[in-house]
């Protein structure tokens, strides 16, 4: 059978999210970027708070590492039962692609997400603000909600029925 593989972007987060990787050989993944960004990211992954997530630095880190170390277990055993003919990501799941298709090696990818994560946490820095995902919407809905507030708009549309707006604080 012929698959691609789609990895996630940022709000995919959760507590204890890499966990259940912890024990697992593709780990190293996790310790390798950890010894050469010189940073401990397996408590981001196993025990960093929804406070500490919410985060856009930790947040990105937390979704690409646990994506990579998930793509490391899981692409020699779907490659034995499946043809992998393609990979895409949504947002920040763009560099996981990248990387599963080798465009990018593991640390120039992890390195660039570094980067991308402190650009990105620099301007939510100077311009505060939060992002919702409004399921079950129409984007006639989401554009309501937006014009009953001051300083919100539709910043994504997912897929149907999952409509994000953002705003300012």
């Amino acid at each position: 059978m012929r698959i691609a593989i789609v990895f996630p972007g940022q709000g995919t987060q959760a507590p204890g999210m890499g966990r259940p990787w912890i024990e697992h050989p593709a780990w190293h993944v996790v310790t390798d970027a950890e010894g050469s960004l010189d940073l401990e990211l397996a408590t981001l992954l196993c025990d960093a708070p929804s406070e500490a997530l919410a985060h856009t630095r930790n947040a990105q880190l937390a979704v690409l590492l646990t994506s990579l170390v998930t793509w490391e277990a899981a692409k020699t055993s779907l490659a034995k039962v499946h043809t992998i003919v393609g990979v895409a990501g949504h947002s920040l799941g763009q560099l996981t692609a990248l990387i599963a298709a080798e465009v990018l090696t593991v640390d120039d990818g992890i390195r660039f997400a570094v980067a991308r994560a402190d650009a990105t946490q620099a301007a939510a820095q100077c311009a505060p603000g939060r992002m919702a995902a409004l399921v079950g919407a129409t984007i006639a809905q989401a554009e309501d909600a937006c014009h009953a507030t001051v300083g919100a708009w539709i910043a994504n549309d997912n897929a149907p029925g999952q409509i994000v707006i953002a705003g300012t604080s």
